[in-house]
């Protein structure tokens, strides 16, 4: 409930959590009444233990956002790579891709105005993939520089193409967010890709932990200018952090490890119910 909240207005949101007593009543029915509460970060995890005012037992565990770290068909991705190019992708540009929904929380306006000020200095595309009910407005917005292509939806093979031609992942999350490890920074890691991102807390933690992405405040064109401009102008950094961030996937962070986990605690838990 606190997702609705957090979308109206500031002098409105002591009402809205009254409206929505009721939602928070069952959350905290469930959460109190659960056997275990699983979770995909730990903030999400904090946030039902808290609901059900217990600390972790042993049912309650926390499996992040996966990716496959399987490989798409190459001639698939082939014929995806000329479709990037005939739709007007720069092979000498600096790539900065997007996938994901155009919608409230994430944050394009800044990487756009970022946009206009790098494109003044070296040639560099931001290609933002997706649809969603902003998306009118950040083509606008976007009107009066070529250094933005919106594609809308793509298929696998046309990310998987497009994320070999990219040399940085964006996940420009806005600062309402409650998000703390979302699986887009996942989806560039199997590419091979640095990630740069907005987010606060465990993704900020682990692209630091691993060197294999930056963090910007959300509303700073500035930041995020500076932090592309290190990832442009220091090749060998780049490449050793998307070297990095695809050994992890492949360590911790693919769907396959993390199924595997998964079914593993499942057994547990009913183990341990017997």
């Amino acid at each position: 409930p606190d997702e609705f909240v957090d979308l109206c207005p500031k002098p409105l949101k002591g009402l809205f959590r009254i409206l929505l007593y009721g939602y928070y009543k069952k959350i905290s029915h469930i959460c109190r009444h659960a056997d275990g509460i699983l979770a995909m970060s730990r903030r999400q995890l904090d946030y039902g233990l808290k609901f059900a005012g217990r600390p972790q037992g042993i049912n309650d565990a926390l499996f992040p956002h996966g990716y496959s770290a399987q490989s798409v068909d190459p001639q698939k991705v082939a014929t995806a790579r000329q479709w990037w190019i005939d739709k007007g992708i720069k092979p000498d540009a600096f790539h900065c891709c997007f996938f994901g929904t155009i919608g409230n929380f994430f944050n394009l306006r800044t990487v756009i105005e970022a946009a206009k000020v790098l494109a003044n200095e070296f040639s560099i595309q931001f290609i933002l993939c997706g649809s969603g009910g902003s998306l009118e407005y950040y083509r606008k917005l976007a009107s009066d520089t070529d250094a933005v292509i919106f594609p809308d939806w793509v298929d696998a093979p046309k990310i998987a193409a497009l994320m070999e031609m990219s040399h940085v992942g964006l996940a420009p999350y806005a600062t309402c967010t409650r998000m703390s490890l979302p699986n887009k920074p996942f989806e560039y890691f199997a590419g091979g890709l640095p990630v740069v991102s907005s987010i606060e807390g465990e993704l900020k933690e682990l692209l630091a932990e691993y060197d294999c992405g930056r963090t910007y405040q959300p509303d700073s064109v500035t930041e995020l200018c500076a932090v592309l401009r290190a990832l442009k102008w220091s090749e060998p950094l780049r490449k050793a952090m998307g070297i990095r961030a695809r050994r992890l996937l492949e360590e911790k962070f693919s769907i396959e490890t993390i199924s595997a986990d998964f079914n593993n605690h499942l057994i547990r838990v009913f183990k341990n119910s017997q």
